[in-house]
């Protein structure tokens, strides 16, 4: 596995930041959501700027780190991406909206992330579950034009369950790619 000085930069970064992070399973977030997310996207884009926001993508609402932090060390568009999938409000009944989603490269960024989270809902309780996919439903029928410019989709458990068992085989690479980039960082 071929890894670029870049990469391990801004994985050692990304790890560094999300050390103390546990996600639902009590597992690191770092190794069971973050390095799945970057996993997702390498097989669709080669884009360093994407995989670096990817790797960074939960810094800003979920640790110290702040923007004018990441657009200093790895530049603007990097920064704009993290800051795009960032969320703003407090988890209630509504959720949490994304009002800076923009570009093509934040929604494949947020679809990404969305994807890892569908597939690690397992620890999750129903109520939370069933909040998360009524969220994640922005394509279910016909498109109704609302002020938000909002979109639902809708999954019926045959998909969910095949696209948790393929975010489940995603996050099994994740894992192998970590170790890969343990191995070559000695990390």
């Amino acid at each position: 596995m071929e890894t670029k000085d870049w990469e391990k930069e801004v994985y050692e970064f990304a790890k560094d930041a999300h050390k103390e992070q546990k996600d639902d399973d009590g597992k690191p977030y770092f190794d069971s959501h973050i390095m799945q997310v970057v996993h997702i996207l390498k097989q669709v884009t080669t884009d360093e700027d994407i995989i670096k926001a990817a790797y960074l993508h939960d810094t800003i609402e979920d640790t110290n780190v702040n923007y004018e932090q990441l657009k200093n060390k790895f530049g603007q568009r990097v920064a704009d991406l993290v800051n795009e999938v960032t969320h703003e409000g407090k988890k209630d009944t509504i959720g949490h909206w994304f009002p800076r989603l923009k570009t093509k490269e934040g929604i494949l960024l947020k679809f990404s992330d969305r994807l890892s989270n569908l597939s690690r809902m397992d620890a999750w309780d129903e109520d939370r579950r069933q909040h998360y996919l009524k969220k994640s439903k922005f394509w279910s029928s016909a498109p109704k034009e609302d002020k938000d410019d909002k979109v639902t989709i809708k999954f019926d458990k045959k998909e969910l369950d095949e696209l948790m068992k393929k975010g489940k085989e995603l996050n099994k690479k994740a894992i192998e790619m970590r170790a890969d980039l343990k191995r070559l960082f000695g990390k």
